[in-house]
């Protein structure tokens, strides 16, 4: 039997006028090009990252679960993506509150913007989050044993396996703080030792922090 996953081929989507009030709440500072794309800015420092379609909550994942962390509110998550600038199809996972117009209504909204909606089980950090987080916390874990540096690590991925990113990429494009934040929510839900977050990403998430300020 086929995975679901495996024929996903983004359709064709046709853009048709959303009857929904839109707002953006916090920076989603990962994210500029995106939000230029959907013609949002961003806002606050002081809120969380979300975009509000209605009454339903969309969030960036971070590794957490939607039908344990959000109870009380319609929520939609996204998997993370390497290029939101020209993406054509989003990974999107929802709590039990959503229900099918719901979905349906996301599912224009970003139609609106050429891109289509691949809908996936509860799903902790989905799938590109996941793997990419789990693939940058080996490499800090080979990095701090002095198997190899970061950037000989990003270029044996991207040379070798044909990635379009290696790892310490994929870290500076995302925020050491972000992935850490992934790990341990991670780690929070599953107990796993994978997901145990390196303690060279903690020192590169504390230096960066530290330099910021």
């Amino acid at each position: 039997e086929k995975n679901q996953y495996e024929t996903f081929q983004p359709q064709a989507v046709v853009a048709k006028p959303v009857d929904a009030h839109i707002q953006l709440k916090g920076t989603w500072s990962q994210l500029p090009a995106f939000l230029t794309r959907l013609g949002l800015k961003g806002g606050s420092a002081s809120d969380d990252n979300i975009l509000q379609i209605d009454d339903i909550d969309l969030r960036l994942s971070q590794g957490e679960s939607a039908n344990i962390h959000y109870l009380s509110r319609k929520v939609v998550l996204m998997d993370w993506h390497h290029d939101f600038e020209h993406a054509e199809a989003l990974v999107l996972s929802h709590n039990e509150l959503c229900e099918t117009n719901d979905l349906a209504k996301v599912e224009a909204y970003f139609a609106q913007f050429g891109m289509s909606v691949m809908w996936i089980k509860d799903h902790p950090a989905l799938l590109t989050l996941r793997t990419i987080a789990l693939l940058i916390n080996e490499a800090c874990e080979a990095s701090l044993h002095g198997v190899a540096s970061l950037e000989d690590i990003d270029n044996a991925m991207k040379y070798g396996v044909n990635y379009p990113k290696g790892p310490y990429q994929w870290l500076t494009q995302m925020g050491g703080a972000y992935v850490l934040q992934t790990l341990n929510n991670l780690y929070a839900l599953y107990g796993e030792e994978k997901y145990r977050a390196s303690i060279y990403l903690k020192q590169y998430v504390a230096k960066t922090q530290n330099i910021a300020t």
